[in-house]
């Protein structure tokens, strides 16, 4: 058999194998919707619990995050980077907000101070950049929010210095609701593809929820109105937004087009027995997509448009 024959034998084995969806059984999360971000689980149940998973299932750490100079202490956002060490940030009401930096075992690493501002979701970038989405309290009544304008994204080095705000609060001139206040203690900003995106005023009733994503220099790249905002979705390594919308049987995984503004069908290509119905996508893992079926978590490629 010449090379030409056999590499038309072996090509469709070869990519039939990299197709096969691959699993791992992880733990018990608890009852909080996980995230999965750089190959960890992240558990985060209110007020201040935090589980991290390593790649393969393990369990990294169970901690209860502490704020500062003070008992009463809340986590709203977590987030690793590729060596395994976690940001959370932290907070006690009407008092000043940070974000915590954890080793990957768990241990506490360092504190970087926000002050007013308040960090609502949080990813590192591919230089393992630390990204923060939020909004800014007055300083004087920490219950209201500043009404001079002010950056709602800031960027932070690796060791937690500021290297830039960005995103500037004048982008919604007349918004009641904070841009920068996150949504139902799910992910609304990752990184893929070279870039951040995040999900802006999602489930508020005086603005329509926006995908927006900026570079790793802060620059704008894309604003998208998405009437509604799915649930469950994942920001993939190519740099776009996947979601589930429907319910049942008809429910259905589609892909962004930013350039048109529009959702489109894709298939999920989950193994057989599986189905978008039992499966919760959680996020996303090179090429693939990563659902959560029970205790199992699975790898699948998604079919093209």
């Amino acid at each position: 058999m010449n090379g030409v024959s056999l590499l038309a034998v072996l090509l469709p084995v070869l990519m039939l194998a990299e197709a096969q969806p691959r699993e791992q059984i992880y733990a018990d999360t608890g009852p909080a919707a996980p995230r999965f971000d750089k190959g960890h689980l992240l558990s985060l149940q209110r007020p201040n619990r935090l589980k991290v998973f390593r790649p393969g299932g393990a369990l990294a750490f169970d901690v209860v995050v502490s704020c500062p100079g003070s008992e009463a202490c809340s986590a709203s956002a977590v987030a690793v980077d590729g060596r395994g060490r976690v940001a959370v940030s932290v907070g006690t009401p009407g008092r000043q907000s940070g974000i915590e930096i954890l080793t990957a075992s768990g241990q506490r690493e360092g504190f970087i101070a926000t002050q007013e501002y308040v960090a609502n979701a949080l990813c590192f970038d591919s230089g393992g950049n630390l990204w923060s989405l939020g909004f800014q309290r007055d300083r004087h009544r920490p219950d209201v929010e500043e009404k001079e304008d002010y950056f709602v994204v800031r960027k932070f080095s690796p060791d937690g210095a500021p290297m830039g705000g960005y995103l500037a609060r004048s982008l919604w001139p007349g918004a009641k609701s904070q841009p920068g206040r996150a949504g139902g203690g799910y992910w609304t900003m990752s990184a893929g593809g070279g870039r951040i995106g995040a999900v802006i005023h999602e489930n508020h009733s005086d603005n329509p929820a926006e995908w927006m994503e900026w570079n790793e220099r802060g620059e704008l790249v894309s604003r998208t109105v998405i009437p509604s905002a799915p649930f469950p979705r994942a920001y993939g390594s190519d740099g776009r937004l996947y979601g589930m919308f429907g319910e049942g049987p008809s429910r259905q995984l589609q892909v962004l087009d930013t350039a048109s503004r529009t959702w489109h069908p894709v298939a999920a290509m989950l193994p057989a027995g599986g189905s978008l119905e039992s499966s919760f996508l959680i996020g996303a893992d090179g090429g693939d997509l990563v659902y959560r079926a029970g205790a199992r978590l699975l790898w699948v490629r998604p079919g093209p448009r």
